[in-house]
Formats: C-alpha cells, sequence, structure tokens
C-alpha cells in the first residue's frame, strides 16, 4: 500500500466523483480507476459504491479513510521533521489558552490561571521532556509517565480525555528512562499544587 495511492482514493472518497479527482490530481481517469481498483484487490474488498456520477464509501472504505488521513498526515509530519532537523528545538506547539469565552471559563474561578505562577519553569521542563522524546522515539506523554514510572509514582494525576492518553501510559513501560535522564528532568521541577476538582 503505497502513500500516494492513499492520497488518491482520500481526494477521490472527499470528491466523490473519480472525473474530479483525477482532473484535481492530474492523471487520467483510467489510471485513478485502475489504481483504486488495485487497492481493492490487494486489501481483498471493494471500497466504493460506483454509480453512473459519484462514487461514494462502503463501510470498509469509511474505515480506510480514517486510516489513510492519519496515515497520510503522519508521513508528512515526519517528512516535515526530518526537514526542519537541526540545532534548534523545533516541531509543533500546540497552545490551549483559559481565556476561550467558554461556560467553563466564565464559571470554574478555581482552574482560571492555575499553573501561571510555574509557567517559566513548565516550558524548561516540557523542551527537557521533548529532548528525551526524540532520544527515545516516543511521545512527550509517554516521556513523561515513564519519568513517573522511574520515580516510583504509580499512579500520576493525568487527564484521560482521549485513549490516546492512555496507549501513551502503556507505551511508556517499553521506555527505560536513565537515573541521569530523571536527574536531568528533576533538576528543574517544582511539585505544583493540585488545583481544580478531584
Amino acid at each position: 500500500m503505497e502513500v500516494r495511492v492513499l492520497k488518491y482514493f482520500l481526494t477521490v472518497a472527499r470528491e466523490e466523483n473519480i472525473t474530479r479527482a483525477s482532473e484535481i490530481l492530474h492523471i487520467s481517469q483510467p489510471a485513478l480507476s485502475r489504481q483504486l481498483m488495485q487497492l481493492e484487490e490487494e486489501l481483498g474488498t471493494q471500497l466504493f459504491v460506483r454509480g453512473r456520477h459519484s462514487s461514494t464509501l462502503t463501510e470498509a472504505g469509511m474505515l480506510l479513510r480514517r486510516r489513510a488521513q492519519e496515515i497520510v498526515d503522519l508521513t508528512e509530519k515526519t517528512e516535515q521533521e526530518f526537514q526542519n532537523r537541526g540545532d534548534t528545538l523545533s516541531g509543533t506547539v500546540s497552545i490551549g489558552s483559559g481565556e476561550a469565552d467558554t461556560m467553563r471559563s466564565k464559571t470554574d474561578t478555581t482552574a482560571r490561571g492555575k499553573y501561571d505562577s510555574t509557567e517559566e519553569q513548565d516550558k524548561g521542563i516540557a523542551a527537557r521532556i521533548y529532548e528525551l522524546a526524540q532520544k527515545y522515539a516516543a511521545s512527550m506523554t509517554a516521556i513523561t509517565f515513564a519519568w513517573h514510572f522511574k520515580k516510583g509514582i504509580a499512579s500520576p494525576i493525568v487527564g484521560a480525555t482521549k485513549a490516546k492518553y492512555l496507549d501513551d501510559a502503556v507505551a511508556a513501560l517499553d521506555v527505560s528512562l536513565t537515573d541521569e535522564d530523571v536527574a536531568y528532568i528533576d533538576e528543574l521541577y517544582v511539585p505544583h499544587k493540585i488545583v481544580g476538582a478531584l
């Protein structure tokens, strides 16, 4: 299964029309149809219900669409990481803001600004966690769990709001941080007071 073919598949799934998809992809319609049929043969299942003017996904096609999008996204992210390699810390930073105009931000005075006082300290720890994640080819969450486990903390406080966080906890069991790694993180770490609902 080639990433290129998965991109073709995703374009047809999005457009629901092989002719439009072939124009977008700049390949001939017969070549695109052949690629899709070969993909179906490779997977041993029909991915599209082909009509006269449209192609809609079967149940198997819907599953492949989710998986193909994950594969394509991961491939593009990996390519981007290798293009941006260097001595500087780089990557994608996702920032959640407590300033959002939500009901919780208006009513939860306990949680509002709860870690503002440790923001600078937390940035240094996050940078070190990132370095170790690169060293061990693991997620930052898995490194954080591994750090806790190495220190004997059997039940760290984590907001398990997504299944991925539980997967990262399990993945952490395969990460063997050294005593030096733990000391490297601990050097900047000062425990936070627990704030908010438990």
